[in-house]
C-alpha cells in the first residue's frame, strides 16, 4: 500500500473530530462495513474482489491510524 504521509495531518486531525463528536472505536468497523456495502451497490460487477480487498485494506489502514492517533497519543480516552 502507498505512503499516506502526504495526508497523516488530516487523518489525525479527524481523528480527533470524531473522538469529539462521540465516535466509538467500534463503530469504525460498522462504517467500514457500509462503506464497501454502498461501493458494491453502486458499481455493481465493476467493484471485484479486487476491487473490494484494496479498499478494505485501505479503510482498515486509515482506520486503525485514527483509532490509534485518536485514542492512543493523544491521551482521549475510549467512552
Amino acid at each position: 500500500m502507498g505512503d499516506l504521509g502526504h495526508v497523516w495531518q488530516s487523518i489525525v486531525d479527524l481523528a480527533i473530530r470524531h473522538v469529539r463528536y462521540g465516535v466509538k472505536i467500534e463503530q469504525y468497523a460498522f462504517v467500514g462495513d457500509v462503506l464497501l456495502d454502498t461501493f458494491k451497490h453502486i458499481l455493481g460487477d465493476r467493484f471485484t474482489p479486487a476491487t473490494r480487498e484494496a479498499w478494505e485494506a485501505l479503510y482498515a489502514k486509515i482506520a486503525s491510524t485514527m483509532i490509534r492517533e485518536a485514542y492512543g497519543d493523544y491521551g482521549i480516552e475510549p467512552k
